[in-house]
């Protein structure tokens, strides 16, 4: 005997919202929606939907009722204000899909057993793609009971329907991790579903399950990017957020629209610190700019006195062999000869010390490798350049005392004393 499909009411279509709806009809279940605009009613009538004009409409005509909007205040005045609890037949199901936090929800969970009504909190991960493609993952927090009357739906949205733990508010303490942490703690194997433990300091571990990988981004510096487990906002709230917005390039013209759309989350939110990528990126590479250019700076005064040196150590050498010159050049020595003469007597402690100064700077890279950027400290293309480089330069430390040896009189190099 077939088992009748629950009704499904949806509410909230937004960017989410729409994809939910599609995958929903697509899946044999004919959803009642709603939403404050008309255009997506609309749109979702055209698909199939039942449209209604009101939160409350949708109630009478569902078993199950998806809330996706925006915060709690939006949750509450849906079941209080609109009349959605008060439509809702005692045993139906509310499904919210918020990021709310886990007080807030179980908040709700409390308003809705006042009238009867069930509740699961489902929040999901995924975006607007992820919900128009039906790859969403939610992590629901309420009865297994409840939630297996709601699986049916909940797996038509989604790649993965995750129970995090019996009450109300547990779905919003699901963890996202990292391709780096994937890579470091489950080689070879699919994280989606394993748990992950989190303590702080010396207390005992807190174990979620993993219910998405994220991309690995730089959070704290530009050296690389760290293993990272991603918290709801709402179940670890900070005193601050960074929002990214993206804009035209070249233009400040978001900047008034950012600060319109905050006051109207909450006038008394204080926005600041707004800047451009560009200066966001310029400002947290200051230290490594300013401590590169230090050590190009000293490194270009040793590379002067170096070859400073080198060329007053074999032009003194040459002067302490001119008797020895003009004796070979007087045998018949070509200029070849005396120029060869000249450069192998610095042959020797040239590659001596840059042997040491190789070694050296593989020792003191290490040292340094925190403020490298995405490179080595045994980079073979940064060695292999600095040592032609030193080359060059004692090329010409040495080539101007040897030019000038084969340039001797021989008679007069005799006569030098």
């Amino acid at each position: 005997m077939a088992v009748a499909r629950p009704r499904v009411g949806l509410i909230g279509l937004g960017g989410m919202g729409r994809g939910i709806a599609q995958n929903l009809l697509k899946n044999g279940y004919p959803a009642a929606v709603y939403d404050i605009r008309p255009e997506p009613v609309r749109d979702s009538a055209a698909q199939g939907a039942i449209p209604c004009a009101s939160s409350a409409e949708v109630g009478a005509h569902s078993d199950i009722v998806m809330l996706i909007p925006f915060s709690y205040t939006d949750v509450r005045s849906i079941l209080l204000e609109d009349g959605l609890l008060a439509a809702l037949a005692p045993g139906s199901t509310i499904v919210v899909m918020a990021t709310v936090g886990p007080a807030e929800a179980r908040e709700v969970a409390r308003l809705a057993a006042e009238q009867g009504v069930r509740t699961l909190d489902a929040p999901v991960s995924g975006g607007p793609h992820g919900a128009e493609q039906g790859t969403l993952a939610v992590m629901v927090g309420g009865p297994p009971e409840v939630l297996e009357a709601c699986r049916g739906p909940l797996a038509a949205i989604s790649k993965g329907v995750f129970h995090i733990g019996p009450n109300p508010g547990d779905g919003q303490t699901a963890k996202m991790v990292n391709q780096l942490l994937v890579a470091a703690h489950f080689p070879n194997e699919d994280p989606i579903g394993k748990q992950i433990g989190l303590a702080e300091g010396s207390t005992a571990p807190s174990w979620f399950p993993i219910v998405g990988i994220a991309p690995d981004v730089r959070q704290r510096n530009l050296a690389g990017p760290d293993p990272t487990v991603y918290v709801p906002s709402r179940a670890n709230p900070q005193p601050f957020a960074m929002l990214l917005v993206r804009g035209a390039p070249g233009t400040e013209s978001v900047i008034p629209i950012v600060r319109e759309e905050v006051r109207a989350l909450d006038p008394e939110l204080p926005l600041y610190g707004i800047m451009s990528m560009d200066q966001l990126l310029s400002q947290s590479r200051w230290p490594n700019r300013v401590f590169g250019i230090m050590l190009a700076v000293f490194a270009s005064i040793a590379l002067v006195l170096s070859a400073v040196g080198l060329y007053a150590v074999v032009a003194h050498s040459v002067s302490q062999r001119v008797q020895e010159i003009g004796l070979r050049m007087a045998f018949g020595a070509e200029a070849r000869q005396v120029s060869w003469l000249v450069t192998r007597t610095t042959a020797l402690p040239f590659f001596t010390g840059l042997l040491l100064g190789l070694a050296a700077a593989l020792g003191v890279g290490r040292l340094l490798q925190s403020m490298l950027v995405q490179t080595s400290p045994t980079d073979p293309t940064t060695l292999l350049a600095i040592v032609l480089l030193l080359l060059a330069v004692s090329s010409v430390a040495c080539w101007l005392p040897a030019r000038r040896a084969t340039r001797l009189d021989p008679v007069s190099a005799l006569r030098h004393e």
